[in-house]
């Protein structure tokens, strides 16, 4: 959903673009605002306030009613459980670091698919830029470099077309093979050894 181009432009926003760690409700909706003001485009604010109530509904653990019971409307949603977002009565933060559900094989394909759309031609993509470019996985899952650097190492020992190296203290993921095919080839990996 959120690789160019992409037309959920609050995901989009919150994701990729708005940079804070801690947050409220409103700091999302004034910073939207202004995005949204880039593309000479009219929203109402009411779409707004829909989309980032949706979002933290996703993302973020929802409170209970006053008797513990679950609401209906904060009945956990699948993408909570990829840890992204935490939710503290008016505030939220983005959690950042490892993932319990973000297995290291999804972490890698996403950074090769990254590298196939921003390093075209290229054999090579910094962990700088897996980590904070706009559209990045880093941003997009919320990763650190050692989290990012240990994935690759992971998938690496069984992928002998994907390196991780270190020169001269240039950090990067370097690919043997289209990193779009690399990608298909871990994703089809991981999910047949999930079958059996």
């Amino acid at each position: 959903m959120l690789k160019p181009t992409c037309e959920a432009a609050a995901w989009y926003y919150i994701f990729n673009v708005f940079r804070d760690l801690d947050f409220t409700k409103e700091d999302i909706l004034a910073g939207l605002k202004d995005y949204i003001k880039n593309f000479n485009k009219t929203i109402a604010e009411s779409s707004f306030i829909k989309d980032v109530n949706c979002i933290l509904r996703m993302y973020a653990a929802q409170d209970f009613s006053r008797d513990n019971t679950p609401i209906e409307d904060s009945i956990d949603c699948p993408f909570n459980e990829l840890g992204l977002i935490r939710h503290f009565g008016k505030n939220y933060q983005f959690k950042m670091g490892a993932k319990a559900n973000l297995p290291a094989p999804i972490i890698v394909a996403t950074c090769l698919e990254y590298a196939s759309w921003v390093s075209q031609d290229s054999e090579t993509i910094t962990i700088r830029r897996l980590l904070y470019d706009e559209g990045s996985p880093g941003m997009v899952f919320k990763l650190t470099e050692s989290i990012l650097c240990a994935a690759i190492e992971t998938v690496a020992k069984e992928f002998d077309t994907i390196v991780l190296s270190d020169t001269a203290g240039l950090i990067q993921l370097s690919f043997l093979d289209k990193p779009e095919i690399l990608a298909e080839e871990i994703l089809d990996k991981y999910y047949k050894f999930k079958e059996e």
